[in-house]
């Protein structure tokens, strides 16, 4: 069943055509009555961004938007909810010292960030540092949504109280 989109339905059927070549698995979503990948079914987590992605609804690329802002964003960039920042910076900064405070303190900010838009949320980062100065944190995430499971791996490399690299992992 095909509906009407003005001049979009000869591009959309292009499109699914060519990712059914690819071997793409299609799913059927009842609110605009073509199939439509996975990856591209919405969720109930909706991020906005101020990138050309706009308001980002795809399961995979809000988690990983979601995963970033923790990273980006600073512990005192606001007055009026101060406190209640999710920055992995000043948590880094205040448990310089003990990497298993820092591992569970991350770990309770990472479910209480996420709970806000995944029905449930898993975390579990294992410490793989060196030596008490750089290392290493592998992070992984487990987010339900709709009934749906959607998975993120991160490596996250520091030097010191501060993140070097974040890569991502299988």
């Amino acid at each position: 069943m095909l509906v009407y989109y003005g001049y979009y339905i000869i591009p959309k059927i292009y499109f699914f055509f060519n990712l059914i070549e690819k071997g793409w698995e299609l799913h059927l979503d009842p609110k605009i009555g073509v199939s439509v990948p996975d990856i591209m079914m919405k969720n109930n987590a909706t991020v906005p961004s101020l990138s050309i992605d706009g308001w980002v609804d795809t399961p995979i690329k809000t988690l990983d938007y979601l995963f970033s802002h923790i990273f980006l964003s600073d512990n005192s960039q606001s007055y009026l909810y101060y406190g209640n920042i999710s920055s992995v910076s000043y948590l880094m900064y205040k448990n310089q010292s003990s990497i298993n405070d820092l591992i569970r303190d991350l770990t309770e900010m990472v479910k209480n960030y996420l709970g806000r838009y995944y029905d449930s949320v898993n975390c579990e980062i294992i410490d793989s540092s060196g030596d008490s100065i750089t290392g290493s944190l592998t992070m992984s995430l487990s987010t339900t949504d709709s009934g749906n499971l959607y998975t993120l791996n991160k490596v996250i490399e520091y030097t010191d109280s501060s993140v070097r690299k974040i890569i991502d992992s299988l």
